[in-house]
């Protein structure tokens, strides 16, 4: 696997996520002059990002409302959609990039670490821009025994404290692939 999602896997996770955002933005007018997100045309990720906050920082329980109200909705990216219950929204710290996605610690809790796949590119091109360490505050989803980010990333420019430094970051890394506990699925 990659360090990134397939074309097809992409196509699925845009349908479910966008139409979940619309759903949400429609229902409680989050951002009223959005537009829908499903159309690809409005890519405005500034709005994106604030009915998406809406559903994992407020309301989580929107996942179960929006997945009974789409009973047309394949099995399996209902299956999808469910997983979602297991978010991880949290402050984060990228650590290392690998051929099989980018390594990220919880920024609070560094000794929690999530081997991280993009939608359609990797982290390490999203941020290709920043040195590691990288901090930025992301959603983490579960997609068919990968995570990924819901592809909203807010990068902190001013960057990490002096607590990451790129030896730390080196070193939490370290410890965690020798004691097996990079965690690969939510």
């Amino acid at each position: 696997m990659g360090n990134h999602l397939t074309k097809p896997e992409s196509d699925i996770f845009f349908d479910i996520y966008l139409n979940l955002l619309d759903y949400v933005n429609s229902r409680y007018r989050i951002i009223p002059d959005a537009g829908r997100f499903a159309d690809r045309k409005n890519t405005d990720h500034y709005k994106m990002i604030q009915v998406a906050l809406h559903i994992w920082i407020n309301h989580p329980e929107l996942l179960t409302e929006y997945l009974s109200g789409t009973p047309e909705m394949s099995q399996k990216k209902q299956s999808i959609l469910r997983s979602w219950r297991r978010f991880v929204y949290r402050k984060l710290v990228i650590v290392r990039h690998l051929p099989s996605g980018s390594v990220v610690a919880e920024y609070d809790n560094p000794d929690r670490l999530y081997l991280v796949h993009g939608v359609t590119q990797s982290l390490e091109e999203l941020t290709e821009k920043n040195e590691i360490p990288v901090q930025l505050a992301t959603t983490l989803l579960p997609f068919e025994g990968r995570i990924i980010t819901d592809g909203l990333l807010a990068i902190d420019e001013k960057g990490t404290d002096e607590k990451y430094t790129p030896d730390y970051c080196k070193e939490i890394y370290q410890q965690a692939r020798l004691n097996g506990t990079i965690l690969t699925e939510l």
